[in-house]
């Protein structure tokens, strides 16, 4: 990857209200790696798995504001 893949584009709208969500399943490490190289690169590999039944979702829903700010 380079830099340009982590530069967003110019916006040309703007977008008043939306909803994020993303869902991130656990993963357990049964074996971890030991040990380090150079630019913290694992120096042996770990086994793990993933439990897709067990899982944490978060969102977040946002609308822009209309100059009023309320608690």
């Amino acid at each position: 990857m380079i830099i340009k893949d982590f530069v967003p584009s110019k916006y040309t709208h703007q977008i008043q209200q939306g909803k994020v969500a993303y869902k991130a399943p656990s993963n357990i490490a049964l074996i971890k790696y030991w040990g380090k190289k150079a630019d913290q690169i694992p120096a042996n590999p770990s086994i793990s798995f993933t439990l897709d039944a067990c899982a944490t979702t978060t969102s977040i829903s946002y609308s822009k504001l209309d100059g009023k700010r309320t608690n």
